[in-house]
């Protein structure tokens, strides 16, 4: 009896410094983020600032990995690190998500973000096709399915390129017409 006793004092103990803990850090992120999104601007980037709220959202998610709050704060981080610029961080905390958060009730955008991430801004052009590859094969009905797609067609061309070509179909179309 004793030792039942001792076990369940220890679990009570547990539940509660784990409650506290979550608590505490789940307050930190909200003092945080009512600081950096006020004042009627939609960021105000101090990368100090950032970087301690991405923190926060990081601590959160490794320290109750199966919080399903835990999803949502990495994908925040994703944000805020494209925001300053640290896009190789970014494409870790998009990875972590896809991979350990499939059900994430985002991630569809999730997976759009990463290749869109991949192609613009670390110019990796596998990465953005893995991603925009995998988004058409869980999403193809998406609303965005037909922009993943043209992106996925167009990967690793310039944009001038692709105007060039979309201009000679338009002139290709109009010769038609006249025939």
């Amino acid at each position: 009896m004793k030792k039942l006793l001792f076990l369940f004092s220890i679990s009570l103990f547990l539940l509660v410094s784990c409650t506290n803990k979550r608590d505490k850090i789940t307050k930190d992120i909200q003092q945080k983020e009512s600081k950096l999104f006020s004042g009627g601007n939609a960021y105000n980037l101090k990368t100090p600032e950032v970087q301690g709220l991405i923190d926060k959202y990081e601590l959160f998610a490794n320290t109750f990995p199966d919080d399903t709050a835990s999803a949502g704060y990495l994908y925040k981080s994703a944000d805020l690190y494209i925001g300053i610029k640290n896009y190789k961080a970014a494409a870790k905390s998009y990875e972590k998500v896809i991979h350990d958060y499939p059900k994430y009730s985002k991630m569809s955008y999730c997976i759009f973000l990463a290749g869109f991430n991949a192609e613009n801004n670390l110019h990796d052009i596998e990465m953005a096709k893995k991603y925009y590859t995998l988004f058409l094969q869980n999403y193809p009905n998406a609303s965005m399915a037909k922009d993943v797609q043209f992106s996925l067609q167009n990967l690793g061309r310039s944009a001038d390129d692709i105007v060039k070509e979309f201009e000679e179909k338009l002139k290709l179309q109009d010769s038609l017409k006249t025939l």
